[in-house]
């Protein structure tokens, strides 16, 4: 009975490791592409949320003048401002190369301060090969006004 229990607990813990490997980017550890798409089919206009569309600037310039490892560490720096500003609020994506997408469940009054927080943390980020980081965002509140679709509302953002 024991060796059964410890089996099927054995069992859960591979098979949640599958589905958290398999919906995580394995370079920066964010929620991916595949995340991404499954939690915004679940997503809801009835819900609040703030949906942001950011792009890392600059990584191409980066990769070619400095390296990949340095691109690397680019975008792992712009994970880290993201999630450490975003993470206690929703979730952070990484859907394309330098493109990022969070969805916090939040109104827009505290979005300005999670905002600010995150612009401080941008600023005074460096790292060993890159010494500076920007990112361009772009904001929208479900609440802002009658959105037609989600689909609409992440054209806005982007």
């Amino acid at each position: 009975m024991i060796f059964t229990i410890q089996s099927i607990d054995s069992e859960k813990r591979k098979e949640e490791k599958l589905i958290r490997t398999s919906n995580t980017d394995s370079l920066i550890g964010c929620y991916n592409r595949r995340a991404y798409e499954k939690d915004m089919a679940a997503l809801s206009l009835d819900t609040e949320f703030v949906y942001i569309s950011m792009d890392v600037n600059g990584l191409k310039i980066v990769n070619d003048s400095l390296g990949h490892g340095a691109g690397d560490e680019l975008l792992l720096g712009a994970a880290f401002c993201m999630k450490s500003s975003f993470s206690d609020h929703g979730k952070v994506y990484r859907t394309g190369g330098d493109e990022f997408i969070c969805i916090l469940f939040t109104d827009q009054e505290s979005f300005g301060r999670i905002k600010e927080t995150f612009d401080e943390t941008v600023d005074q980020w460096s790292g060993k090969l890159v010494k500076a980081l920007t990112v361009s965002c772009g904001a929208v509140s479900s609440r802002e006004e009658q959105w037609s679709s989600l689909e609409e509302i992440v054209k806005v953002a982007d």
